[in-house]
């Protein structure tokens, strides 16, 4: 599954030049033009994460790394070097490809805040928790039990269906703003999935942090 969404991603982008630039999707109360090489382009560095993350979990569920400098993370999990490479390279691709910067954006298009922003933010969380002291907490982890394997298939292939929706609307078969508007719900829909399943998490994590504060406090004095 991951592979296909790479070559199918990897596909889209070698014919991205024969997508308009952008389409006026309102303009009152507020501007919304998408860009939608820039979409595209977007759409299949998320398609290359997922299927990374997807791959990931595969191999450190059926491979078993054995190095002499192992050490167990905060919650007891065994971690070493290879997973801190991955977290590094997955928090970096994310700041990369995700995060947007001041000279490629229009912070006055409606498109950055339905869109771009809420990609950004759910997919650099997602990128963050792969750093291993961040990992897990107690019994839970972020890779198995917030955002699962499942979780991951199903958020790729949203944003396959909605390419090649686009697509379609490109060549007039079905409306651009229809499909706008509902590829936004799509992403807003995921976007609240995602943060039902990983606010109680993130939540348990930070009054753990706090009470650790406490008592350190507490020793101190």
């Amino acid at each position: 599954a991951a592979m296909s969404s790479i070559v199918a991603a990897a596909t889209g982008v070698a014919i991205i030049d024969q997508a308009p630039k952008q389409t006026v999707v309102m303009m009152h109360p507020l501007r919304v033009i998408p860009p939608h090489r820039d979409a595209f382009r977007r759409t299949a560095f998320s398609v290359y994460y997922l299927s990374a993350r997807i791959c990931w979990n595969a191999t450190k569920k059926h491979c078993a790394f054995t190095f002499t400098n192992d050490a167990q993370s905060t919650s007891g999990q065994n971690v070493n070097i290879i997973d801190w490479i991955w977290s590094i390279a997955a928090f970096w691709y994310a700041i990369t490809y995700f995060i947007p910067h001041g000279r490629d954006i229009d912070w006055a298009n409606g498109n950055t805040y339905i869109f771009v922003i809420p990609m950004a933010i759910g997919l650099t969380t997602d990128a963050l928790y792969q750093c291993p002291i961040l990992q897990c907490h107690g019994s839970a982890c972020w890779n198995e039990d917030v955002i699962a394997q499942s979780d991951l298939l199903w958020v790729s292939l949203s944003g396959l269906v909605v390419a090649f929706v686009f697509t379609l609307a490109f060549r007039g078969v079905l409306g651009i703003r229809s499909c706008y508007w509902s590829a936004a719900f799509v992403v807003h829909c995921i976007v609240l999935y995602l943060i039902y399943k990983a606010l109680p998490f993130a939540m348990l994590q930070m009054n753990e942090s706090i009470r650790s504060e406490d008592i350190n406090s507490d020793c101190l004095v």
